[in-house]
Formats: structure tokens, C-alpha cells, sequence
């Protein structure tokens, strides 16, 4: 049987994301299982997941075997507090490890040629996105647990040059806006790929009002794209 000290310093240690602290506790008297008064009868783990702590998740469940599916004072299981804060690594792991809830989190899951597709996006694996595309995946899937981005978004964050032209070449729609309203373009720029956006320029990105200044088509330099508009 735990403290109540203990107790506090648990929950403080998952606050904190402390994963060290939280091991110690956790080895020595303080059940996994163990319910936050003060925060809807919420577990460790149920806190663990609605913060994103990922390590802290697979601490709990892996090492400490906390009870995935605990619901608390609302019903709610760790895996719906995840889904509800778009931490899909963390839904994902809670699914591999038996976690109720798939129906719930179904909106925000891809298919798994879909998911194979973005990682190959995001690894830089031209050869394999080629294969993926061949055999029917779609240029513009989006990524339901990534702001419903597509894999020109990745590739455009990631600085892929070689991938942004293939990508382009088969289809991939410049225009196409993630759910914060940024199409790839933004997403090179933000991420200093300026090579990239003066790429999807001379390709044919056409900029709207809220692109105040950009890159050239021809060389990386600012030049204000004002006199569109006018």
C-alpha cells in the first residue's frame, strides 16, 4: 500500500515527464494502477497518454503492467485520451498492446499501405514510394494521424528534393492544404528548404495572398511576390 506521498510524487513525476522517478516509485510500493482524485479518478497512464509522454506509456504498460483499458471517472480509457490529442504513437503502441478502442481511434488510423507509404516518404526511400505508387497507392493519401498531410508535405519538411520531383511528376497536388491551412510550399520555407519551394514555384505552385514574400523559381533569393495581387 502506497502513501499518499508517494502517491503525489508519482503523478508529479509523470507531470513532469520524469520516467526515471517514475520507475523508482513504481519498483518499489506504488501501484500502477493508482487513481488521481484530483484529476477524474485518471491513472498514470491515463495522464501519461493525454500528455504524449510516450516513454512513460510504454514504462507503464511494458515494465509495470498497468492495466490498459482502466477507465476513468468519465469512461474514458488511455487510448481515447490519446486519440483525442492526435498522439497516434501512443495509440498505436496502446493497440499492440491490447487496448480497446480501435473503432474509436479508426478515423485516425491509415491503412497499411498508407502508413508503409509515409514512412518510406519520411525515410527517403524513393525506390519503395515509387513501388507503393505503381501498385495503386494514391500521390495524395493523406496522413490521418500527421494533420491529414500528405506525403509532398513530408518530403517538403523533411528536405527530399529528388522525392519532391518524383512526387510531382506522378501527381502530387501543390495546392493541397493540411489541417493547419499549410500546403507544402509553407512547410519548405518554414523548414528552410528554400530549394524546395523555388522548386514547386517553376513546377507551378500558384501562391495566395497569405504568401507575403517567397523564393525565386530560379535562385534561392527573397523576392517579394506583392505585385501578384495588385
Amino acid at each position: 500500500m502506497c502513501s499518499e506521498a508517494e502517491k503525489a510524487q508519482l503523478f508529479e513525476a509523470i507531470d513532469n515527464n520524469n520516467v526515471e522517478k517514475a520507475d523508482v516509485l513504481l519498483s518499489s510500493t506504488v501501484d500502477v494502477n493508482v487513481r488521481s482524485l484530483e484529476v477524474k479518478n485518471r491513472t498514470a497512464l491515463h495522464l501519461a497518454a493525454h500528455a504524449g509522454r510516450y516513454d512513460l506509456v510504454a514504462l507503464l504498460v511494458d515494465k509495470h503492467k498497468a492495466d490498459v483499458n482502466i477507465e476513468d471517472s468519465e469512461g474514458d480509457i488511455p487510448l481515447q485520451l490519446a486519440t483525442d490529442r492526435h498522439h497516434m504513437k501512443i495509440v498505436k503502441f496502446l493497440l499492440s498492446r491490447n487496448s480497446k478502442g480501435r473503432e474509436y481511434a479508426a478515423h485516425f488510423l491509415n491503412t497499411d499501405e498508407v502508413e508503409e507509404f509515409f514512412q518510406a516518404a519520411k525515410a527517403n526511400d524513393i525506390q519503395r514510394v515509387t513501388e507503393l505508387l505503381d501498385s495503386g497507392v494514391d500521390v495524395n493519401s493523406v496522413d490521418l494521424s500527421d494533420l491529414h498531410r500528405s506525403a509532398l508535405h513530408v518530403a517538403a519538411r523533411e528536405g527530399h528534393y529528388d522525392l519532391v520531383q518524383l512526387l510531382l511528376e506522378r501527381g502530387a497536388d501543390m495546392q493541397y492544404e493540411d489541417d493547419t491551412d499549410e500546403c507544402a510550399y509553407h512547410i519548405a520555407l518554414n523548414n528552410d528548404h528554400d530549394n524546395i519551394g523555388s522548386l514547386l514555384l517553376k513546377t507551378g505552385y500558384i501562391p495566395d495572398p497569405r504568401d507575403d514574400s517567397s523564393v525565386s523559381s530560379d535562385t534561392n533569393e527573397s523576392v517579394s511576390l506583392s505585385f501578384l495581387f495588385n
